[in-house]
């Protein structure tokens, strides 16, 4: 018997919240459990099920269990370093060493756990942040406040932020970034008046394509 003739095209998952063995399907999966526990409150006979999940145990801590821990989860939360930055940030309200690892490979979050839970260095983190030139020049300025030279190869590829490097950090010329800087008018300009305060050869060629910089560093330094 070929039942798919039968079909109609409207296959559908049950919706729990009506069925009369809502429980039984909420065993199946993280999200069904999820969703049973939502609209039911917190259920212990379904944390195995959704602690397999990093994403429902970060939201069943946060939403179900008001903001409060939720230690079964805690190893599916290590998985995701979004989650893990978040379980610190919002349930935990300080480190979260089990998900620092996780945390450890993105920029932006090592970065954020930094500023916002360690209130200090995150050396584990350093090298994903050294990828990027904002994190690493946001990471010398506001957490090490002096010099992150792990950082300064990506920071040295950024017109912008290897002046400000240069003018914030390093208090004086910054040689890797020059390349860089001498790219850009602005910067260029810039770094001469007032990281430098004397002539930028490498970076009048582009200073001389307009105008009122032009006039700016021939008044100034010239």
């Amino acid at each position: 018997m070929d039942i798919w003739k039968y079909y109609n095209g409207d296959l559908k998952y049950p919706n729990i919240a009506n069925h009369s063995h809502e429980k039984e399907i909420a065993k199946t999966n993280p999200k069904w459990a999820f969703e049973y526990v939502s609209k039911h409150g917190k259920d212990e006979e379904l944390e195995s099920i959704i602690s397999t999940s990093s994403y429902h145990s970060y939201w069943y801590a946060k939403y179900v269990l008001n903001a409060q821990p939720f230690p079964l989860g805690e190893k599916a939360i290590t998985k995701s370093s979004e989650y893990s930055y978040l379980y610190a940030t919002d349930i935990l309200k300080g480190p979260f060493e089990l998900g620092e690892s996780a945390i450890s490979k993105e920029a932006g979050y090592s970065y954020y756990y930094a500023t916002n839970i360690l209130k200090g260095p995150f050396e584990l983190g350093e090298p994903a942040i050294a990828k990027d030139a904002l994190n690493s020049y946001s990471y010398a300025k506001s957490i090490l406040k002096g010099p992150f030279e792990l950082g300064e190869p990506a920071i040295a590829k950024n017109a912008e932020y290897s002046y400000m490097y240069a003018l914030d950090i390093l208090k004086g010329p910054f040689k890797l970034g020059e390349k860089a800087i001498a790219t850009d008018y602005h910067w260029a300009c810039y770094y001469a008046i007032y990281v430098l305060k004397t002539p930028f050869a490498l970076g009048e060629p582009a200073i001389a394509k307009d105008t009122l910089h032009s006039l700016r560093y021939t008044n100034i330094i010239l």
